[in-house]
């Protein structure tokens, strides 16, 4: 058995960090939560599929995106947790932080890490606009119909969009699929660009330009995460890209 890593006292004074008497997470069930992901995410491949057919009668609609965003999400969360798959911590949820500077770190989590990712998108959207111009592939399905015309009636559709997509999303590709993949740096690129394969797969239903910015979104996320080691921030910065996005476009 090797021994524990320990940072020295001296060296956590430095940076301005506190030993923990917190008990260390057991490790994550891999094939138990490979499973999980895959009931999670199954729902978000197909509703390209059912989503159109669901359009045409709304009620419906909304009932089978409250189920897929926020009850089984919930639901996994649960087996989850309850039969030690996984930790609420483990899954990125946490009040953590992996910087010693409180102040940066608020600044950017805040205010620069939406701003980024916002940025981001939208520009990868661009770049994707112009790169398949020619063949921008068929829009089976866009959320922005379903929102209706630009109205107060809007705003609560567009917040509960943009706040289920923000926690759902990170949850399933950036928190669990983390624990999928054990240290190192090999295992983190691999991460990154699985995870951001399978997060840029569900969207198949926008066309070409919204499989690549959501690729490289994906990918821009997840570095994030690996840096921060938190998912809070990212769920607030992609909420607010979300809001912005279908409240302007």
């Amino acid at each position: 058995m090797k021994p524990k890593f320990a940072i020295p006292p001296a060296l956590m004074k430095k940076f301005g960090m506190r030993p923990s008497s917190r008990p260390e997470d057991p490790a994550p069930k891999r094939l138990a939560l490979a499973a999980l992901i895959i009931v999670g995410v199954l729902p978000f491949e197909l509703n390209g599929i059912y989503n159109p057919l669901l359009a045409a009668d709304p009620p419906y609609f909304w009932l089978a995106d409250f189920a897929a965003y926020s009850v089984l999400p919930l639901f996994i969360f649960l087996i989850g947790t309850r039969f030690k798959i996984f930790t609420a911590r483990q899954a990125g949820f946490h009040s953590d932080i992996l910087w010693p500077d409180q102040g940066r770190k608020l600044l950017f989590c805040m205010f620069l890490l939406p701003f980024l990712m916002g940025i981001g998108y939208i520009l990868f959207w661009s770049i994707g606009n112009r790169l398949f111009s020619q063949f921008p592939g068929q829009v089976y399905f866009s959320y922005h119909s379903m929102l209706g015309d630009f109205s107060l009636a809007r705003i609560p559709k567009a917040i509960f969009l943009s706040l289920t997509a923000g926690v759902v999303e990170e949850f399933y590709y950036r928190g669990l699929f983390r624990l999928l993949f054990k240290r190192g740096w090999l295992n983190a690129i691999l991460y990154v660009l699985i995870s951001s394969l399978v997060f840029s797969s569900v969207h198949w239903e926008g066309g070409n330009a919204q499989l690549f910015a959501t690729f490289w979104f994906g990918v821009m996320a997840a570095i994030f995460y690996l840096w921060i080691g938190n998912l809070w921030p990212l769920v607030w910065a992609h909420f607010l890209s979300d809001l912005f996005i279908f409240s302007n476009l």
